[in-house]
């Protein structure tokens, strides 16, 4: 299917016979105009990650991040795990750390919004979320909210 005819009808149906003059272009990511140096994760990012970034680029040192999960922050706030003890669908095993468990801590299944964890277990996760009886469809439309291609299959 021709991506551009869409995009034209979409125009079309929003804007009506004016909405087909428009100069439209589809959305992308930022790393997809201009070259990205430094990409700090985060939906939003922390502000205290921002201003350790900043505080390191001027020393001329490059950020250091979280190379665990997200579950490593949870269980040292003493949280009951949401995915084993409550078979809710969460994110946290294969989710860079970063924020605290600030969802979960909440009660609130983690969505990955920082991005995978660089040795993320997926393949892991999606077993273990089927155990617990939870669609692979729906683990897999979550995990790619945030997750490049390869970690949600």
């Amino acid at each position: 299917m021709d991506r551009g005819a869409d995009r034209r009808k979409l125009l079309e149906e929003v804007y009506g016979e004016t909405g087909l003059s428009y100069d439209s272009a589809p959305a992308q990511a930022l790393h997809e105009i201009v070259k990205v140096d430094l990409n700090i994760t985060g939906c939003p990012i922390e502000k205290e990650h921002f201003l350790s970034a900043i505080a390191n680029l001027l020393n001329g040192d490059a950020p250091v991040y979280p190379e665990y999960p997200v579950c490593t922050e949870c269980r040292m706030l003493e949280n009951n795990c949401l995915l084993i003890e409550r078979g809710e669908l969460c994110c946290g095993p294969i989710t860079a750390a970063g924020c605290k468990a600030r969802c979960p801590d909440l009660r609130v299944p983690c969505v990955g919004c920082r991005g995978p964890v660089g040795d993320a277990n997926s393949s892991s996760l999606l077993a273990m979320l089927q155990e617990k009886g939870l669609d692979r469809e729906r683990m897999a439309a979550r995990l790619r909210t945030f997750a490049p291609e390869g970690v949600a299959q």
